[in-house]
């Protein structure tokens, strides 16, 4: 802290705290001309909710949706990541982490499941096209 700066402190410590009548106007008059100016025909706001942004999703989940690449078990990468933030989505209690892992697997057998679609973990264009 520099020379001024402590001096300033120190005479801060020194000095009798303000009352809050200090702050205040002593006259109508003072007040008037300090008071703030309030405006009664401020027009109504309303507060709108703020649309929610889309997801966005990986060139290679893009390949998954089209059937040109299939997802299962052992896979890694983004087009998993995206996967397993659509079967979070979806209600499916999965960990995001780009792992087609056991549970990974076992939501998508669910998600097939519940979609009507052939169950076996394996996440190719149908499925895909569901979520």
């Amino acid at each position: 802290m520099g020379k001024g700066t402590a001096e300033l402190v120190e005479k801060g410590k020194k000095a009798p705290p303000a009352a809050v009548a200090d702050c205040l106007p002593e006259t109508e008059a003072e007040a008037e001309v300090t008071a703030p100016e309030v405006s009664t025909n401020a027009p109504e706001t309303s507060i709108r909710p703020q649309p929610r942004p889309e997801m966005s999703f990986s060139a290679a989940w893009n390949s998954v949706k089209s059937g040109r690449l299939l997802l299962k078990r052992g896979d890694r990468g983004d087009a998993v990541r995206d996967l397993q933030k659509l079967l979070a989505k979806a209600g499916h209690d999965v960990t995001i982490d780009g792992i087609f892992g056991r549970d990974t697997r076992s939501a998508v057998r669910a998600f097939q499941r519940a979609l009507g679609v052939a169950v076996d973990g394996i996440v190719g264009k149908d499925t895909a096209s569901g979520m």
